[in-house]
């Protein structure tokens, strides 16, 4: 799932999603699943664009 808000030089992004791990056919081992998150807000004046950009897994 993305959601985005960009106006005025403003990107305010957040992007999610979920990563589902099955068990392994040979020896049965399962990683277990893992969300994805990504977020970003900047905001670009000229030819700058600022702003912090996170990730977390797990």
């Amino acid at each position: 799932m993305r959601i985005s808000y960009q106006k005025d030089g403003w990107n305010l992004t957040a992007n999610i999603f979920e990563e589902f791990n099955a068990a392994n056919t040979i020896t049965g081992y399962t990683t277990g699943d893992i969300l994805h998150a990504e977020f970003l807000a900047t905001k670009t004046i000229g030819k700058w664009t600022l702003g912090p950009v996170a990730y977390y897994g797990g």
